[in-house]
Protein backbone atom coordinates (compact mmCIF):
# COMPACT_ATOMS: atom_id res chain seq x y z
CA UNK A 1 0.00 0.00 0.00
CA UNK A 2 1.17 3.49 -0.61
CA UNK A 3 0.51 6.80 1.39
CA UNK A 4 0.64 10.15 -0.15
CA UNK A 5 4.05 11.91 0.37
CA UNK A 6 1.48 14.83 2.20
CA UNK A 7 0.69 12.00 5.21
CA UNK A 8 4.07 10.97 5.53
CA UNK A 9 5.56 14.56 6.07
CA UNK A 10 3.16 14.97 9.15
CA UNK A 11 4.29 12.33 10.91
CA UNK A 12 7.85 12.56 9.82
CA UNK A 13 9.33 15.08 11.44
CA UNK A 14 13.24 14.96 12.32
CA UNK A 15 15.18 15.90 15.38
CA UNK A 16 18.57 16.16 13.23
CA UNK A 17 20.94 17.50 16.15
CA UNK A 18 20.48 17.77 20.03
CA UNK A 19 20.78 20.98 20.88
CA UNK A 20 21.35 23.16 24.46
CA UNK A 21 20.80 26.82 24.27
CA UNK A 22 19.53 29.25 27.32
CA UNK A 23 18.14 26.59 29.36
CA UNK A 24 16.78 24.87 26.77
CA UNK A 25 17.73 21.12 26.03
CA UNK A 26 16.29 19.35 23.04
CA UNK A 27 16.82 15.73 21.77
CA UNK A 28 15.31 13.22 19.70
CA UNK A 29 13.00 12.46 22.32
CA UNK A 30 12.10 14.80 24.61
CA UNK A 31 12.77 18.74 25.54
CA UNK A 32 13.64 20.33 29.16
CA UNK A 33 12.92 23.46 30.19
CA UNK A 34 15.27 24.25 33.27
CA UNK A 35 14.29 26.52 36.14
CA UNK A 36 15.72 26.88 39.42
CA UNK A 37 13.67 24.13 41.37
CA UNK A 38 12.09 22.05 38.73
CA UNK A 39 12.17 21.21 35.27
CA UNK A 40 9.88 20.67 32.96
CA UNK A 41 9.84 17.54 30.18
CA UNK A 42 7.96 17.99 26.51
CA UNK A 43 8.14 15.20 23.97
CA UNK A 44 10.49 16.56 21.04
CA UNK A 45 7.64 15.68 18.24
CA UNK A 46 4.58 16.37 19.34
CA UNK A 47 5.46 19.33 22.02
CA UNK A 48 3.14 17.97 24.19
CA UNK A 49 4.00 17.79 28.34
CA UNK A 50 5.45 14.32 29.23
CA UNK A 51 5.91 15.47 32.68
CA UNK A 52 4.31 17.96 34.82
CA UNK A 53 7.98 18.21 36.89
CA UNK A 54 11.58 17.02 37.32
CA UNK A 55 11.87 18.47 41.02
CA UNK A 56 14.89 17.96 42.97
CA UNK A 57 15.50 18.35 46.70
CA UNK A 58 18.39 17.99 49.38
CA UNK A 59 17.88 15.52 52.21
CA UNK A 60 19.99 15.38 55.51
CA UNK A 61 20.00 12.09 57.52
CA UNK A 62 19.32 12.43 61.45
CA UNK A 63 19.01 10.28 63.80
CA UNK A 64 15.41 9.75 63.01
CA UNK A 65 16.00 9.37 59.10
CA UNK A 66 16.21 11.84 56.17
CA UNK A 67 14.98 15.20 56.55
CA UNK A 68 13.80 18.01 53.65
CA UNK A 69 16.52 20.49 54.34
CA UNK A 70 15.49 23.97 52.48
CA UNK A 71 17.36 25.41 49.44
CA UNK A 72 16.31 28.63 49.70
CA UNK A 73 16.04 30.86 46.60
CA UNK A 74 18.68 29.06 43.92
CA UNK A 75 20.48 31.75 41.68
CA UNK A 76 20.68 30.46 37.68
CA UNK A 77 23.80 31.05 35.45
CA UNK A 78 25.12 29.83 31.43
CA UNK A 79 28.42 28.92 30.17
CA UNK A 80 29.84 27.83 27.23
CA UNK A 81 33.51 25.88 27.80
CA UNK A 82 34.05 25.21 24.40
CA UNK A 83 31.43 22.79 22.33
CA UNK A 84 29.40 22.56 25.82
CA UNK A 85 26.69 24.92 27.08
CA UNK A 86 26.26 24.60 30.83
CA UNK A 87 23.23 25.67 32.82
CA UNK A 88 24.15 26.25 36.63
CA UNK A 89 21.41 26.08 39.69
CA UNK A 90 23.12 27.15 43.40
CA UNK A 91 21.72 27.23 46.27
CA UNK A 92 22.58 27.28 50.24
CA UNK A 93 21.31 24.92 52.78
CA UNK A 94 21.28 26.77 56.23
CA UNK A 95 24.97 27.90 55.37
CA UNK A 96 26.67 24.75 55.82
CA UNK A 97 26.43 23.20 52.85
CA UNK A 98 26.78 24.23 48.91
CA UNK A 99 24.81 22.83 46.31
CA UNK A 100 25.59 22.97 42.94
CA UNK A 101 23.71 21.37 39.88
CA UNK A 102 25.08 21.80 36.31
CA UNK A 103 23.08 20.35 33.55
CA UNK A 104 25.14 20.03 31.14
CA UNK A 105 25.43 19.17 27.25
CA UNK A 106 26.93 19.99 23.92
CA UNK A 107 25.33 23.11 22.39
CA UNK A 108 24.75 20.81 19.06
CA UNK A 109 25.40 17.10 18.91
CA UNK A 110 23.94 13.83 17.95
CA UNK A 111 20.09 13.25 18.00
CA UNK A 112 19.73 10.57 20.60
CA UNK A 113 22.66 12.63 22.96
CA UNK A 114 21.54 12.59 26.43
CA UNK A 115 22.10 15.88 29.33
CA UNK A 116 24.02 15.31 31.73
CA UNK A 117 23.25 16.39 35.60
CA UNK A 118 25.80 16.59 37.77
CA UNK A 119 25.60 17.45 41.71
CA UNK A 120 28.11 18.86 43.66
CA UNK A 121 27.94 19.22 48.01
CA UNK A 122 30.33 21.26 49.52
CA UNK A 123 30.62 21.56 53.35
CA UNK A 124 31.25 24.62 54.74
CA UNK A 125 30.33 23.74 58.38
CA UNK A 126 31.52 20.53 59.42
CA UNK A 127 30.54 17.17 58.10
CA UNK A 128 27.17 15.50 57.71
CA UNK A 129 25.04 12.83 55.04
CA UNK A 130 23.66 14.34 52.50
CA UNK A 131 21.86 13.38 49.44
CA UNK A 132 19.75 14.36 46.25
CA UNK A 133 16.35 13.66 46.11
CA UNK A 134 14.99 13.88 42.60
CA UNK A 135 11.17 13.16 41.51
CA UNK A 136 9.29 12.75 38.55
CA UNK A 137 6.10 13.61 38.77
CA UNK A 138 3.91 12.47 35.94
CA UNK A 139 0.73 13.86 33.95
CA UNK A 140 -2.71 11.65 35.04
CA UNK A 141 -3.30 12.46 31.20
CA UNK A 142 -0.85 11.10 29.41
CA UNK A 143 -0.73 7.95 31.18
CA UNK A 144 -3.44 5.29 33.48
CA UNK A 145 -1.98 6.57 36.40
CA UNK A 146 -0.16 9.31 37.83
CA UNK A 147 3.56 7.34 39.02
CA UNK A 148 5.99 9.43 40.73
CA UNK A 149 9.93 8.14 40.50
CA UNK A 150 12.64 8.97 43.43
CA UNK A 151 15.77 8.28 42.93
CA UNK A 152 18.91 9.16 45.27
CA UNK A 153 22.07 10.75 45.20
CA UNK A 154 24.17 9.98 48.56
CA UNK A 155 27.52 11.89 49.51
CA UNK A 156 28.88 11.76 52.83
CA UNK A 157 30.48 15.18 53.74
CA UNK A 158 33.70 14.69 55.80
CA UNK A 159 36.25 16.84 53.35
CA UNK A 160 35.28 20.12 52.07
CA UNK A 161 34.50 19.03 48.42
CA UNK A 162 32.92 16.17 47.14
CA UNK A 163 31.51 15.68 43.55
CA UNK A 164 28.41 13.07 42.82
CA UNK A 165 27.19 12.43 39.10
CA UNK A 166 23.90 11.69 38.32
CA UNK A 167 23.36 11.04 34.30
CA UNK A 168 20.51 10.54 32.72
Amino acid sequence: MMLPATLWSTHAVVISNSTFVGTTFTNEHFRMEIGGTQAILYDALSGSSLAQAVKWQIEERSANGWIVRDLGQPTMSQDNDGVYHRVIVKGTVDNVLNVILYFEAGRSDAPQKGLEITADLQSTGGHGQYRVVWSVEMLPSNYSSSRTWWGTSLARLASPYNRLLDSQ
